[in-house]
């Protein structure tokens, strides 16, 4: 090869990877629209989108989270009910189309068809994006996967389509981007003069779930129907489509009468839901049966993350007790039944202190999965919905918010598996140790 012929080549594979950058969103974008300005849409406000790709979904929680944009910093990651809003011209997949993936209650594979996509648009006309997002960007959403949760759900621009990414690696069909959001009336505003100048007016119906749920589940496990067509807004004392409540005050017993014998409950902040913490419980869940040696304590009943778990049983008083715990995972699994696995003394590797890896887990560590099975795997009679979490670090190693957090179990399939954040939130049963 001469001297002549090893130059071109060198331009040609220099050319070539020029070719492959990943795009900067912000800069030579030929639209009308105004990457610097933050936009309403469905009574959610959206951040501009982020400036270069973020390929990993640790990456675009914490990105979110600490995002500062138009006078506002309490901006989250969405979840896919939210990011379906953003999709126009694929009547499938935007909000209220026939695709069944939406939030909380339809995040597995199974829910995913032909519907969840258009026909691929590789050009730079932003047919598919409200906000004018070109055709190769993917965002990143909140919900995890049902059925794998190394996976969550988000958009593509170049088919409309509904599609699963892997939370730690790019895909090849396209770059990972993130657009964060905010309820739009929260009235949380850190300049008030800098944020309507940039924020368009409100032009839909869409009723955002809590604004503090990164994993998108929401303490009261209410969200808003996307298929809801009708207008929803919160504190208009007119309990709209989507929305649980609006002001006013419930009777506990009507709530759940199995669980609560009075008080009243109050409509929260978001209409989301009701506030039963004034709720007097009944004799049956307010039991602290013995297992094993340990006192367990009622079921929480909404979620919480991990640090909002440890601070609830920290200052629970229950059965005359005061010395409650976050169990670790041990214990969580003498509460498990009808797997032999998983359930004490089972083969199931994971334990505490010293077998907390990722790789101590099998396919010991898991039954077959059982819908509406009224405590099949429960001793305490905790139906297939209820995940609890326990206070072992996966590998031994406290995360941070964000981060890799701990084991949990999964009453519907009697399983150990491990939560993927510290953020993710599930249902507390405390313990003490029987005197």
């Amino acid at each position: 090869m001469n001297k002549l012929t090893s130059i071109i080549c060198f331009c040609l594979v220099f050319l070539f990877i020029a070719s492959c950058e990943r795009p900067d969103l912000t800069s030579d974008v030929e639209s009308a629209y105004d990457y610097a300005s933050c936009t309403t849409i469905e009574g959610n406000m959206w951040s501009p989108p982020s400036s270069g790709e973020i390929p990993i979904w640790n990456d675009a929680v914490d990105y979110c989270n600490n995002l500062t944009a138009c006078g506002y910093s309490d901006w989250r990651l969405p979840n896919i009910n939210e990011l379906r809003t953003l999709i126009k011209n694929c009547p499938g997949s935007q909000s209220s189309g026939a695709c069944s993936v939406s939030d909380p209650d339809h995040l597995s594979r199974d829910d995913w068809s032909g519907d969840c996509y258009c026909e691929e648009k590789n050009s730079n006309d932003y047919s598919y994006s409200k906000l004018g997002d070109d055709y190769f960007v993917e965002l990143w959403s909140s919900s995890v996967q049902s059925d794998n949760s190394d996976y969550v759900w988000g958009v593509l621009f170049e088919d409309g389509g509904v599609i699963d990414l892997n939370k730690d690696q790019r895909d090849s069909s396209g770059f990972h981007y993130v657009r964060c959001v905010r309820l739009e009336n929260s009235g949380y505003e850190d300049n008030p003069d800098s944020a309507d100048s940039d924020s368009d007016t409100d032009t839909g119906s869409y009723d955002n779930p809590d604004s503090a749920d990164s994993d998108s589940d929401t303490d009261t496990g209410s969200y808003d129907n996307p298929d809801s067509g009708s207008e929803s807004e919160c504190g208009n004392s007119i309990v709209d489509e989507g929305e649980e409540c609006d002001g006013g005050a419930m009777d506990c017993t009507a709530i759940d009468p199995d669980y609560y014998t009075g008080g009243f409950a109050s409509c929260q902040a978001n209409c989301t839901g009701w506030d039963t913490s004034t709720c007097s419980l009944s004799e049956s869940s307010n039991s602290c049966p013995t297992i094993d040696g340990n006192m367990w304590s009622s079921r929480s009943p909404y979620t919480k993350d991990l640090i909002a778990a440890r601070e609830y049983c920290d200052g629970l008083t229950e059965c005359d007790y005061t010395n409650w715990r976050l169990p670790n995972i041990n214990e969580l699994r003498t509460l498990i039944q009808n797997c032999p696995g998983t359930q004490t003394g089972g083969s199931c590797a994971v334990s505490a202190p010293d077998h907390l890896a990722s790789s101590d887990r099998s396919n010991d560590c898991y039954c077959k999965s059982k819908e509406n099975n009224g405590g099949y795997y429960s001793k305490l009679g905790d139906d297939d919905n209820v995940e609890l979490r326990s206070s072992s670090y996966i590998d031994s190693s406290p995360g941070i918010a964000g981060g890799l957090a701990t084991w949990c179990v999964s009453f519907s399939n009697g399983s150990v598996f491990g939560s993927s954040f510290q953020t993710d939130k599930f249902y507390v049963r405390c313990v003490r140790n029987a005197e």
